[in-house]
């Protein structure tokens, strides 16, 4: 299998989606902002994967390789602009259980990762910072 700019931009898409996510829990400032930055990251995750498509084709994308794994990105964009649909359109149910449990969801999208993890530049760099963590963890 190999890594694609797609799958780069990706994980780093999600990392920062995570982050931004913590941010908006921990912070009462930021968390005003926070529909602004879902709507955003939405908007990022839909033009990547209508990019994926274009250049891929949809039937390498949907059939190909890594089929199951590009159904739940696109299972995950779409559970996404529902739920932020329904917080829109319904502000009342912005703190229902559903909706919470629908958000964790989001939390899958770290599966993305493993596939970007797996490519050799990246175990290089894991093993890296294993020896670095063993090492430090045998002088302390």
């Amino acid at each position: 299998a190999h890594t694609t700019v797609f799958d780069v931009i990706g994980a780093v898409l999600v990392i920062v989606n995570l982050i931004c996510i913590g941010l908006t829990l921990d912070s009462a400032a930021i968390r005003r902002d926070r529909d602004w930055i879902s709507l955003s990251f939405i908007f990022v995750f839909w033009i990547e994967l209508i990019l994926k498509g274009s250049i891929r084709g949809w039937h390498t994308l949907f059939r190909g390789e890594r089929m199951l794994s590009n159904i739940f990105d696109a299972l995950l964009i779409i559970t996404e602009s529902i739920i932020f649909l329904i917080s829109c359109i319904m502000p009342n149910l912005e703190h229902s259980y559903w909706i919470s449990v629908f958000r964790l969801f989001r939390l899958a999208r770290l599966s993305r990762l493993k596939h970007l993890l797996q490519a050799p530049i990246f175990r290089d760099l894991l093993t890296l910072v294993n020896s670095f963590t063993w090492g430090f963890t045998t002088l302390v």
